[in-house]
Order: structure tokens, then C-alpha cells, then sequence
């Protein structure tokens, strides 16, 4: 290790973070609304997740993310976000269901939102 590495690994052990919960700096306040699988072999899934954040009003923003979920051989599911080539084959079917979703989504909380007067 050089001498820049081992004075960034110091740096790095003095940085203090805030108190908040794991999965909420995973997240960022997103929440997941809507998951898509497809099986690519017998302990191998390709999953794409549709995560929503709403903002101020009525405004809500979507992300989506495609990762690959296998069984390890110690029996833990164990997620990359590296995909093999029979996992990509499936990721842009997944993400066009997912964008889908979102285009469904954004229709009925606009439809919602309008109001009809006589």
C-alpha cells in the first residue's frame, strides 16, 4: 500500500456519520412499490425493482434498478449488480414492464388529481 492510500484509509476512519438507520441511507427515503423477476436457471433470478419517492405536493419520483440474485453455494442469497449473458438477455424485457409500471402510475395519480366541475 502506498503512502496516499494509507493516508486516505486514516482520513476515512475519521469521518463521522449521522445517526440514521442502514436501509434509510440505502434507500434515501425511497421506497420499494413494484418488483419484476425472471428465472434464468435454478439458483439464479434477474430482478428489476421499481423504488418511489414522493416530494413535495403531489409529485412522486421512480428509480429503477436491475441486479442479479443467486443462492450462493454456503445457501445465502447473494445479490451483483452484474449480470452474466443469460441474466442481460431478460434485462430489457424487466425494465420495459417496470417503465410500464411507471408510466401507469403517473397516469392514475395525474387522473386522480383532476377534478370535473358541472
Amino acid at each position: 500500500m502506498n503512502s496516499l492510500a494509507r493516508t486516505l484509509q486514516k482520513s476515512f476512519k475519521n469521518i463521522t456519520r449521522p445517526a440514521v438507520a442502514k436501509d434509510e441511507l440505502a434507500l434515501g427515503g425511497y421506497e420499494v412499490v413494484r418488483v419484476f423477476e425472471q428465472r434464468t436457471d435454478r439458483r439464479t433470478v434477474v430482478v428489476t425493482a421499481v423504488s418511489a419517492k414522493r416530494m413535495e405536493g403531489n409529485k412522486v419520483m421512480f428509480r429503477v434498478a436491475t441486479f442479479r440474485e443467486h443462492m450462493g453455494k454456503d445457501g445465502l442469497l447473494r445479490r451483483s449488480p452484474w449480470l452474466g449473458q443469460r441474466e442481460v438477455v431478460h434485462k430489457l424485457e424487466l425494465e420495459q414492464e417496470a417503465m410500464g409500471f411507471i408510466v401507469a402510475e403517473t397516469a392514475r395519480m395525474r387522473k386522480s388529481s383532476l377534478t370535473f366541475s358541472a
